[in-house]
């Protein structure tokens, strides 16, 4: 398992081992469900990639989407070609990081404002108890036992 923190997750996806006798609409194809493509652009120049091989960046709409088909495709088939799928955070302007950074923030502070408000509201429902009076052992009477054990003395054993 991977954990990915705000600033390597993108809108940007880098998808990387694509045959180079693929077009980028066969690319496009598999995007699509994800969600809405603002772009797809073939981007092997910027990039160390094997021979007969190409590098595709696109670029969604909304972070989820890029999510989704990070997690969906990456280790793929296209064309008897394994796909490796990552996040483009490098290709982001500033201004996309920080309106990234600040979605966060808000998506952080309803979750916090949402725990508080359920925390709240079981404890306004909880029904109060007395806490619980501890005695002491020695103050506690011994139990009697059902069956009280009488020694046998000499003088019975051998009536």
């Amino acid at each position: 398992v991977r954990v990915y923190t705000v600033a390597q997750e993108s809108k940007y996806v880098v998808v990387f081992n694509v045959p180079c006798f693929a077009s980028e609409s066969d690319l496009i194809n598999i995007a699509k469900p994800f969600g809405e493509i603002v772009f797809c652009e073939k981007v092997s120049h910027l990039f160390d990639h094997e021979e007969y091989t190409d590098v595709f960046r696109f670029k969604f709409i909304h972070i989820d989407s890029a999510r989704e088909m990070k997690r969906k495709c990456d280790e793929t088939s296209l064309l008897g070609s394994i796909l490796h799928v990552q996040y483009s955070p490098e290709a982001e302007s500033l201004a996309e990081t920080k309106e990234k950074f600040m979605k966060r923030i808000d998506k952080v502070n309803e979750l916090v404002l949402q725990y508080q408000e359920n925390r709240e509201r079981a404890l306004r429902y909880k029904i109060p108890t007395e806490p619980l009076k501890l005695q002491s052992v020695a103050s506690c009477p011994p139990k009697s036992s059902p069956m009280t054990h009488k020694s046998s003395t000499n003088d019975e054993i051998s009536k």
